[in-house]
């Protein structure tokens, strides 16, 4: 390979020899000695072509010799600058470092999602041939240290678990659970004025002193920012079938860990995925229950939805409903408002792109609150927002914010517009439609700015609201189940220091920087298009054993070398956000829009057209709620109690638990 790709031959061994630019400058200027190149590396041969007899070179170079080679395995080495929490991974194993060793004797936390990779074959022949791959992948996530310096580390035990589990399993869950305090529902009303006056401070215009006037909502429960100690794990392949899979994938991570069934069972296991792995281990829990073989009842393992599913899902329920019919030009969905602000509207969503849904759904509710703002100060177009705004004074700006949020979000403007929607001669739901879109979609920009900014306190009472949206809108079945079981589990059943770390183990920011957080499930999303971008553009060829005994455990190490490479050739590694804007003459063009259909019904002009009614979910899943948990039949309400599903005690092997979609009240 020196002799082949001597460029990248040096990069991989400065990197693992741990050598400063200053030593890759000289080795790359000393002149080589000759190799003879026998044949070309087998990637799948365990043997390295090498003889470790040769004396010549440092002791450093020596070392660094055979693990820059491509042999197949790359080595993840430790560098000076390396946290000391963590982790080398090996091809035969995981090995943590003796820091780490107090976590994992406690808690485990892991996130895991499918992958689906196809092994294409140009030649094909009966014994060669394309075939498609279904595994699962996942990786190892260390909690933040001084977090858990922070905790009892009696909470973190499986004893303590199971004695809150326990405990738990016999009480009946309560409506208050769910539904605000006046301290929360005062700050939901301070997250929608930050909302309005970040499009005040933006489109039209700007003050002194932003302490007396805030942009951003009070914080409640931040996370620590901090680069993640993260170990990916080794591809898996997983069945079919769901609890089969499911049941591989747990043997799979044991035998990475090189433990026993037995030890493995003496941990206490925190799995994060998706709806379909979440339901996927339920299933595999029924199947074995019961059982006295404790490594078997899974009596240690416990589930978590992503944070990002979690969002992606809800906004694109949420989304739906008020989408509207595209092809009635008269009718004011959200789709009206994404055509006239130039966004292709021929489908609800583009599909596996939902960062683009939920930067759409920013753009629809920011431009609606900007046309109030205009219409309450006169102004019939927008700012140009390529000159600099005017300087408004910090009590004029408020009272503006203050007037935007009684005409648009307060309960007594909503229940004048129900009150017009009703009516028996005439109703026009035009105005109550507009309204109960601006508070959903307000629900979804602030769980997207909670995640990004860190704070769990925030996005958890976002997850409290959606628990309860969840009850009434279509298409969320499963969620309206398991996203108050989440919830209750996070905040009430577990113990305290268990429920601290694993809300602040919710989400990450993989640079280490404030404002850049992210959910685990979406990081490893970002590490799967790494994954195939490089098992697709790697020169050698599709194989799924290389993929899984190769790429996948080392994928972070690629990365790295990836961007590494940029920087020894003289290109800058730049990191970006990508902000949501609106255009001036976009801003103008919804404005058009709005003065010939008159989404606020505030002329006297008469339509053809009379909108259907939206429901208003949030009410509709409170009344859910209330009337069940009031009737004699308490199946529907007692379906959100986590320990009906966690518990293995003998009352608890005969409950049924009613998790079939019915329909009724959802």
């Amino acid at each position: 390979m020196n002799v082949e790709m001597p460029f990248l031959y040096q990069l991989i061994k400065s990197k693992v020899s741990s050598n400063s630019p200053e030593d890759f400058e000289k080795m790359s200027k000393a002149k080589k000695e000759p190799v003879i190149c026998v044949g070309l590396i087998d990637l799948e041969d365990d043997t390295l072509p090498y003889d470790s007899t040769s004396k010549e070179g440092s002791r450093v170079e020596r070392r660094g010799f055979p693990r820059s080679m491509f042999n197949g395995q790359f080595l993840m080495q430790s560098k000076k600058q390396r946290p000391p929490t963590s982790k080398r991974c090996l091809s035969s194993g995981l090995r943590s470092h003796r820091a780490s060793e107090l976590l994992l004797s406690l808690v485990r936390l892991g996130i895991f999602e499918e992958n689906s990779t196809q092994g294409t074959v140009h030649t094909k022949t009966i014994e060669t041939t394309s075939r498609s791959f279904h595994g699962t992948w996942g990786y190892l996530h260390s909690a933040d240290p001084q977090l858990l310096a922070q905790v009892n580390d009696t909470d973190l035990s499986l004893d303590s678990y199971k004695k809150s589990i326990a405990g738990y399993a016999d009480k009946i869950v309560k409506p208050s659970a769910f539904f605000p305090t006046n301290e929360q529902s005062q700050h939901f009303q301070a997250v929608v004025k930050s909302q309005i006056s970040q499009v005040l401070f933006s489109c039209v215009a700007k003050i002194k002193d932003h302490k007396t006037v805030p942009q951003h909502p009070p914080p409640i429960d931040p996370i620590r920012p901090h680069v993640p100690d993260i170990t990916m794990l080794k591809m898996m392949i997983a069945s079919d079938n769901s609890s089969e899979g499911i049941g591989e994938v747990l043997t799979g991570i044991t035998n990475q860990t090189n433990e026993t069934p037995i030890e493995a069972a003496g941990h206490l296991q925190v799995m994060e995925g998706d709806l379909g792995t979440y339901c996927n281990l339920e299933s595999l829990r029924a199947l074995r229950r019961p059982t006295t073989h404790p490594d078997e009842s899974l009596g240690n393992i416990f589930m978590l939805l992503g944070a990002s599913h979690i969002l992606w899902n809800i906004a694109q329920a949420i989304f739906l409903l008020h989408f509207g019919d595209s092809s009635n030009c008269e009718d004011l969905g959200a789709w009206h408002t994404m055509e006239s602000l130039g966004i292709a509207a021929d489908r609800p969503i583009t599909k596996k792109d939902f960062t683009l849904m939920v930067s759409n759904m920013q753009r629809v509710h920011e431009v609606t609150i900007l046309h109030c703002i205009l219409d309450l100060i006169g102004q019939t177009q927008a700012q140009n927002l390529d000159e600099e705004l005017p300087l408004w004074d910090d009590s004029r700006a408020q009272t503006v914010i203050d007037q935007c949020y009684e005409r648009l979000f307060s309960p007594k403007a909503r229940r004048a517009a129900e009150k017009e929607a009703t009516k028996k001669d005439s109703p026009n739901p035009k105005l109550a439609n507009l309204l109960l879109r601006l508070h959903d979609f307000a629900t979804v920009i602030e769980a997207d700015r909670a995640m990004k900014a860190g704070d769990i306190g925030r996005l958890l009472n976002m997850w409290r609201m959606w628990s309860v949206m969840a009850q009434g809108i279509k298409g969320l079945n499963k969620y309206a189940i398991h996203l108050p079981r989440m919830l209750i589990l996070l905040t009430d059943v577990l113990p305290p220091g268990l429920q601290k770390v694993l809300q602040h183990s919710m989400l990450i920011t993989p640079s280490g920087r404030a404002g850049h957080f992210v959910g685990k499930d979406f990081f490893l999303e970002v590490q799967n298009c790494w994954l195939k971008y490089v098992y697709n553009n790697s020169g050698i060829g599709t194989n799924i054993r290389r993929l899984m005994d190769v790429f996948s455990l080392n994928i972070s190490m690629l990365r790295e070398l990836v961007r590494d490479m940029a920087g020894l050739s003289g290109n800058n590694y730049v990191q970006q956000s990508h902000k949501c804007r609106l255009t001036t003459a976009s801003i103008n063009s919804f404005l058009e829009m709005a003065n010939q259909y008159d989404p606020f019904g505030t002329s006297k002009k008469q339509y053809n057209f009379t909108p259907p009614a939206i429901i208003d979910i949030y009410k509709k899943g409170m009344v859910f709620i209330k009337e069940n948990s009031k009737s004699i039949n308490k199946d529907k309400i007692n379906r959100f109690n986590p320990a009906h599903n966690l518990s293995f005690e003998e009352l608890q092997l005969n409950h049924h638990d009613s998790e079939t979609e019915d329909e009724e009240g959802i």
